[in-house]
C-alpha cells in the first residue's frame, strides 16, 4: 500500500500518462519497473520535480500518515500489555459515567425542536390552565358490519359501554381508584359538577332533571337512560341528525356531529350512522421521573379499563352484544410500545450473535494456524470497550439516551468489525510478502498498521464528521444520537489501535511459532502449519484472488463496464426521481405495532372520524373593558362569521367563544359591556346556565382581572403534514395581524407540527452538509481532488438511491427516517472510500490498479458489509415502526453501498483513476522496507528496547 519514501521528500505521484489503460499509449509496466530499478540508493525515485505541487501535496499527506501509523504501531507493539491494560482501565473509568445515564422517552423532548413558539405557548398555557387532560376512547360499530347505530338499541349499547367504564376500579398501594376519582370534571348548564364525556349521549342529557347518586353526585348514565326512555327510533334519529352540522353537548354547548357520529347519511327520521365515538376525560397528574412522564394512578386505572374492555380475553359487555368496538388509552399505547421494544431486544441479541459468529469465522482463515478465533473475540470485545466508553462519556456530559439509541451497538459493531477486518487483512498481506519474512512480529505489526491505519483513519474521521454535522440538527433525538454515535466511532478507532493491535502482536507470535488458534499451547504439525490451503483444500486468500482476478476481469471488461455504467445511471435516474417524490408524513399512530389495540383503534378512527385537532385562541391580560379590545375580540371569535371561523383551515361551525356568548346573553349581540360594567357582567354570565360551561376557559389573576382566556375551534382534517404546517402558520399569521397585543393560537398538536415544519430542511441540511464534509475530509486525508470527487460521487449516488428506495418503499420524511439518513451517509463512506484510497496506492494500468484495489481492501469491506447485513436482517420481523424504518434504510444502504463500492467505483477508477503514489510494486515494497528499517532504527537509537524483548520471546 502507499507509503513514504526514505528521506525528507514525499512519495511520488506517477503522472496519468504513465498509467494508461491496456492497449493505450504511454509507459508500459516493464518501463515502470525499469524506472524503479534505477531509483537512487537512498530510496528517492527520480523525476520528483515532474509531478508538480499536487503530487507533492498528495505524497506528503500519504507519507505523513504512513509514517505516523508506523510509529504508533511500533510503539503499541513494543508495550502490548500496557496498552491493553490501559484500554481496559480507560474504559472502566469512562463506563462509570453510565451511573449518570439519563433516559428520555417524552415525545416533546425527543422529536420536537426545542425553544419553538409552540413549546413557549405550551408552558404558558399549562401554567395558567394546568396540564391538558388525558382520555380513554372507544369507537363502536355494528357487529353485523355496516349496520345502522342511530337507533335506541345502538345508543343502549353505547350507554352500556359507558356504564362498564364508570364501574372499573383498581387498587394501588391500598387506595381504591375509581373513574369518579380520576375523571376530569366540568360544569353542566346548571353548574352540576360532572365527569366530562364526548359522545352522542350528551344529546339526551337533561341537566335540569339530572339523576343524583346517594353521595349527591350526578349519575350521568341514569340521566341519559331516562332521557332515552320512551323515545322511538324515528325520534332518536331526529335528535341525532341535529341542527345541521352540530348537535347538543352535555355542558349546554354544541359539538360537531362529525366528531361523535361517523358514516352518517340522510336527515331527519331517515338519518343513519355506522359508528359512534365515546371519549371520557381524565385528569392529568403526570410527573417526570427518570426522563419519563408518569401518572401512576391514571396508568393503574387505564390498565384495569383496557383489560376489562379491549383485550381478546376481555368479558363481553352486557347490553352491548350488538356492537363491535375498539379502544385506546395512554396505558395501552405504552404497553404496545414496550411490547414491541421487548421483542426487538430478542432480535438484537440474535443479530449480535450472527455478527459475532461471522467475525470469528471470517476474520482469519479456516486453517490450523491462521484461523483467528480469539482475534475475532478480541475484535468484538474491542467494540464492547467502545460502546462502554461512549455510553459513559456521553452520560457524563449530560446527553440523554433515547429509543433510537438501541441501534447504536449494532452500528458500532459494524464500524468496529470493518476496522478489524482492514487491519487483519493488512497484517496478512505483510506476512505473505517474502520481503518481510525476516521482519520481527513487532515490525510486521507496525507495517500492517502503516498500511491500514490511513484507510481506517479516513473512514473514521469521515464518519465522525458526518455524525458531528448531524448533531447540529434541531431535532433532539437525532442530535443526541449523533453525539453518542460520534463518540462511539472515535472509540472504535482508538481501541482498534490500543487494544486489538496489541493483541495481534501475540497472535502473530503464535502463528510464527506454529501454534493452533483455539489451543495456543499446542503446536500444529509443520505440514499443517505451513500448508497454503485451508481445511477445504482452497488456497489461502481466496476472496482477495477472486476479487482481483476473475471478478475484476469480468467487471472491467470493456463491454461490461459500459453495461455497469448504463445500469447504474439508469438505476440512479429512477431512484433520483423517487427521491424527488418524497413527501412529509409524520404521524404518531405510525409508532403503534400493527397488531396492537391502539393500531386497530386508529384504523377505525381514520375510517369513521377523520377530524382535525381542536385548538384554542388565547388572549392574555388585555384591557378587556376597552371598547376597541372587545370589538377586535369579537371580530376574531364571532361564530360562523369571525376571522377565525372563516379561515380556510378551520371548521366554520366549530368556533365556541366565551365573549360572543357573553354578548349574546347580556346585550342581545350588541357589544356594550365597556368600562366598569364588564367584569360584573362576566361574573354573572359565568354562573348562569348559558355561561357555566365557559368557566374552564377564563382564568383570573389575583386582582380579579383576566390573566388568560381562550375560545376554541377545530381545524379541518388534513391528509398531509404539509397542510398541517400551512394551517398552523395561517392561524399564527391571522393573529399576528390582530390589533390585540397578546393573542396566540395553541394546541398540543402544534408542538409536533413545529417538527414537521423543519423536517425537510433538516433532512436536506443533514445529507447536504454531510456530503460536503465527505468531500472536505477525503480531500485533506487522501490528498487528491479526483479521488475525493470519486468518493463523493459514489457516496452521494448511494445516498440518493437509498432516498429513492425509501420513497418507493412507502417510507416518508419523518423524524426516524431523518436519523436513518444520517446513518446511511456514515455507512456508505466505508464502502467506497476504502477502494478509492487503495487505488491510490496501487501500480500498473488503470484497470490493473482498480483490480488490485479490489483485491487489497475488497475482502475486509465485503466481510464488514456482510456481517452488518446479517445483523440488520433480523430487524425485518420487528414490529416496531422505528426499527422497521431503520431496517429498510440500513439494508438498502448496505446493499446499494456494496454495489457502488464493488461495481461502480472500480469501473470509474478503471477509467479516471488518480495518479499513483508509486511507479511500481517493487518500488512500493522497497520504500516500505526502507521506511521500516529507518523508523525502527530511529526508535532503537532513541533508547526504546521494550520491543526487542517482546520480539525475542517469539523466536
Amino acid at each position: 500500500m502507499a507509503t513514504m519514501v526514505v528521506g525528507d521528500d514525499p512519495p511520488v505521484l506517477v503522472p496519468a500518462e504513465n498509467t494508461t489503460d491496456d492497449g493505450g499509449g504511454g509507459s508500459t509496466s516493464s518501463d515502470v519497473v525499469g524506472a524503479a530499478a534505477k531509483a537512487p540508493a537512498d530510496g528517492m525515485p527520480p523525476g520528483v520535480g515532474q509531478t508538480g505541487l499536487l503530487g507533492r501535496v498528495t505524497g506528503a499527506i500519504d507519507g505523513a500518515l504512513r509514517s505516523f501509523f508506523f510509529r504508533v504501531g511500533y510503539l503499541v507493539a513494543g508495550r502490548p500489555l500496557w496498552f491493553i491494560i490501559g484500554s481496559i482501565v480507560l474504559t472502566a473509568g469512562l463506563t462509570a459515567g453510565v451511573l449518570r445515564l439519563r433516559t428520555e422517552s417524552r415525545g416533546n423532548k425527543l422529536w420536537i425542536p426545542q425553544g419553538t413558539e409552540a413549546l413557549r405557548d405550551q408552558a404558558r398555557v399549562e401554567a395558567e390552565f394546568g396540564q391538558f387532560v388525558r382520555s380513554v376512547q372507544m369507537i363502536a360499530t355494528s357487529s353485523s358490519g355496516g349496520g345502522d347505530l342511530a337507533t335506541g338499541a345502538g345508543l343502549q349499547g353505547l350507554l352500556a359501554l359507558q356504564r362498564v367504564t364508570e364501574g372499573v376500579q383498581t387498587t394501588l398501594d391500598g387506595e381504591v381508584i375509581t373513574y369518579d376519582k380520576l375523571c376530569h370534571r366540568q360544569s353542566d348548564s346548571v353548574n352540576n359538577s360532572i365527569c366530562a364525556t364526548t359522545s352522542v349521549l350528551g344529546i339526551f342529557y337533561n341537566a335540569t332533571a339530572a339523576v343524583k347518586r346517594a353521595d349527591g353526585g350526578v349519575d350521568f348514565v341514569a340521566t341519559v337512560a331516562a332521557g332515552l326512555d320512551g323515545l322511538s327510533d324515528a325520534e332518536i334519529k331526529q335528535r341525532l341528525a341535529g341542527n345541521g352540522d352540530v348537535v347538543p353537548a352535555f355542558d349546554g354547548g354544541d359539538v360537531q356531529r362529525s366528531v361523535v357520529l361517523g358514516g352518517t347519511a340522510g336527515e331527519g327520521s331517515s338519518f343513519t350512522a355506522q359508528a359512534m365515538y365515546l371519549g371520557l376525560l381524565l385528569r392529568n397528574e403526570q410527573v417526570v421521573k427518570d426522563g419519563e412522564e408518569v401518572d401512576v394512578r391514571a396508568d393503574a386505572w387505564e390498565e384495569a379499563w383496557t383489560r376489562r374492555l379491549l383485550l381478546e380475553n376481555s368479558p363481553e359487555v352486557s347490553g352491548a352484544e350488538a356492537l363491535d368496538y375498539t379502544g385506546n388509552s395512554a396505558w395501552a399505547q405504552e404497553e404496545a410500545f414496550s411490547g414491541a421494544v421487548s421483542g426487538d431486544v430478542t432480535l438484537f441479541i440474535v443479530g449480535f450473535a450472527l455478527l459475532f459468529v461471522y467475525v470469528i469465522l471470517f476474520l482469519g482463515e479456516f486453517h490450523a494456524v491462521r484461523s483467528r478465533f480469539f482475534a475475532g473475540i478480541i475484535t468484538l470485545i474491542n467494540v464492547g470497550l467502545a460502546i462502554g466508553s461512549s455510553y459513559g462519556l456521553a452520560s457524563l456530559v449530560g446527553s440523554f439516551y433515547g429509543p433510537v439509541h438501541q441501534i447504536l451497538p449494532l452500528l458500532l459493531l459494524g464500524v468496529g468489525a470493518d476496522d478489524g477486518f482492514v487491519v487483519v487483512q493488512a497484517l496478512d498481506d505483510v506476512r505473505a510478502n517474502p520481503r518481510f519474512a525476516t521482519k520481527t512480529p513487532r515490525e510486521r505489526i507496525a507495517l500492517a498498521l502503516s498500511n491500514s491505519g490511513s484507510a481506517i483513519f479516513v473512514t473514521s474521521i469521515t464518519n465522525l464528521a458526518v455524525f458531528l454535522i448531524s448533531s447540529t440538527t434541531k431535532l433532539p433525538a437525532l442530535r443526541h444520537f449523533s453525539w453518542w454515535a460520534a463518540m462511539g466511532v472515535f472509540f472504535d478507532f482508538l481501541y482498534t489501535i490500543t487494544f486489538l493491535v496489541p493483541y495481534l502482536l501475540f497472535d502473530e507470535r503464535r502463528m510464527q511459532a506454529g501454534r493452533r488458534d483455539c489451543l495456543p499451547c499446542v503446536r500444529a504439525r509443520p505440514s499443517k502449519a505451513e500448508k497454503e490451503t485451508n481445511v477445504c483444500g482452497v488456497r489461502l486468500g481466496f476472496l482477495s484472488r477472486f476479487l482481483s482476478g476473475p471478478f475484476a476481469r469480468v467487471l472491467l471488461n470493456k463491454y461490461v463496464r459500459l453495461g455497469v455504467l448504463a445500469a447504474f445511471f439508469g438505476f440512479f435516474g429512477t431512484m433520483a426521481y423517487g427521491a424527488s417524490q418524497l413527501t412529509l408524513r409524520s404521524r404518531f399512530a405510525d409508532f403503534f405495532p400493527i397488531d396492537s389495540t391502539p393500531a386497530a383503534h386508529e384504523e377505525q378512527r381514520l375510517a369513521y372520524f377523520p377530524t382535525g385537532d381542536n385548538f384554542g385562541v388565547y388572549t392574555g391580560a388585555l384591557d378587556y373593558p376597552n371598547a376597541d379590545v372587545q370589538a377586535e375580540l369579537l371580530r376574531l371569535c364571532a361564530p360562523t362569521t369571525g376571522a377565525v371561523a372563516t379561515n380556510p383551515f378551520v371548521e366554520t361551525v366549530s368556533v365556541d367563544c366565551w365573549y360572543a356568548s357573553l354578548v349574546d346573553a347580556t346585550t342581545g349581540g350588541v357589544p356594550a359591556l365597556t368600562g366598569d360594567a364588564f367584569y360584573p357582567a362576566l361574573r354573572t354570565f359565568l354562573s348562569s346556565v348559558d355561561g357555566a360551561r365557559f368557566n374552564s376557559d377564563v382564568n383570573f389573576a389575583a386582582d380579579n382581572t383576566i390573566s388568560l382566556a381562550r375560545f376554541t375551534a377545530q381545524q379541518r382534517y388534513f391528509p398531509t403534514n404539509e397542510e398541517e404546517v400551512e394551517s398552523m402558520e395561517s392561524l399564527r399569521s391571522l393573529l399576528d395581524r390582530s390589533s390585540l397585543d397578546d393573542v396566540f393560537a395553541y394546541t398540543f398538536a402544534f408542538t409536533f407540527v413545529e417538527q414537521q415544519a423543519v423536517l425537510l430542511r433538516e433532512a436536506a441540511l443533514t445529507v447536504g452538509l454531510s456530503l460536503v464534509f465527505v468531500l472536505f475530509v477525503t480531500l485533506i486525508l487522501i490528498g487528491h481532488p479526483l479521488a475525493s470527487v470519486i468518493t463523493l460521487v459514489s457516496v452521494g449516488g448511494a445516498v440518493t438511491c437509498v432516498l429513492g428506495i425509501v420513497s418507493f418503499a412507502d417510507i416518508h420524511i419523518n423524524s426516524v427516517s431523518v436519523i436513518s439518513l444520517a446513518l446511511a451517509v456514515g455507512l456508505s463512506v466505508d464502502y467506497s472510500a476504502h477502494i478509492v484510497r487503495s487505488a491510490m496506492e496501487q501500480t500498473g494500468t488503470r484497470r490493473e490498479r482498480a483490480a488490485s484495489a479490489l483485491g487489497a481492501l475488497g475482502p475486509p469491506v465485503f466481510h464488514a458489509s456482510t456481517s452488518t447485513f446479517l445483523a440488520i436482517l433480523v430487524l425485518s420481523i420487528s414490529k416496531s415502526f422505528v426499527f422497521q424504518v431503520l431496517f429498510k434504510v440500513l439494508i438498502s444502504i448496505t446493499t446499494i453501498g456494496v454495489g457502488f463500492g464493488f461495481l461502480f467505483t472500480p469501473v470509474v477508477l478503471s477509467l479516471v483513476v488518480p495518479p499513483s503514489l508509486f511507479r511500481s510494486r517493487e518500488e512500493r515494497e522497497a520504500v516500505e522496507e526502507a521506511l521500516a528499517d529507518r523508523l525502527t532504527a530511529g526508535v532503537s537509537a532513541a533508547g526504546s528496547d521494550g520491543g526487542r524483548e517482546v520480539d525475542g520471546a517469539s523466536h
